[in-house]
């Protein structure tokens, strides 16, 4: 595999470990994704992130919230369970 290992911090498996045993675990990431996906659940478990804010510019104001990059993951999150929440 050509990717490159790098870990985060709330992988539950160190990167290459996951590469080694790629061939024994896929079917069963495949399964829990497809499974999340088919019923629109994604486990407690996968619900955790660390967000870093980064600031636009340096000179500008760190207190000031409209200074920071958006976190486009978070607006997708957001987006996904709000729109989840106006089809019930």
């Amino acid at each position: 595999m050509s990717s490159p290992t790098k870990s985060y911090t709330l992988d539950p498996v160190p990167t290459y470990l996951l590469k080694e045993s790629l061939h024994i675990l896929l079917p069963y990431i495949t399964a829990t994704v497809n499974a999340s996906l088919h019923e629109g659940h994604v486990p407690v478990t996968q619900k955790h992130a660390i967000i870093t804010p980064l600031i636009k510019k340096s000179t500008l104001e760190t207190s000031v919230l409209k200074n920071y990059l958006m976190n486009n993951s978070v607006e997708f999150d957001i987006y996904v369970e709000g729109d989840r929440e106006n089809r019930c």
